[in-house]
């Protein structure tokens, strides 16, 4: 039942991150993203003495699933533009 609990949760709290980020994914990768991303807010939350439970609990991890969406997209957007051969910057000079 535990189990369940944490796919089901894993699910809302990624699902949750991903709309916050803007982020467009699926069922799996939303389950990943909340239960990895809620042991990383509760984690990084507890260096600094923050023990969240309740809905300050599912708040850390949404902020934990937010911290690793952007993380993630921070680098697969370096190694996709290193990869492209696109060695253009942003800053508008072509």
């Amino acid at each position: 039942m535990g189990l369940l609990m944490s796919i089901i949760g894993g699910a809302i709290i990624g699902f949750i991150a991903s709309v916050l980020m803007h982020e467009k994914s699926g069922f799996i990768k939303n389950v990943l993203l909340g239960v990895v991303g809620s042991a990383v807010g509760k984690f990084l939350f507890s260096l600094v003495g923050v023990y969240a439970t309740g809905l300050a609990g599912i708040i850390v991890s949404i902020i934990g699933a937010c911290l690793l969406i952007w993380i993630v997209n921070k680098f697969s957007n370096n190694n996709n533009s290193r990869n492209n051969g696109n060695n253009q910057n942003n800053w508008g000079n072509s």
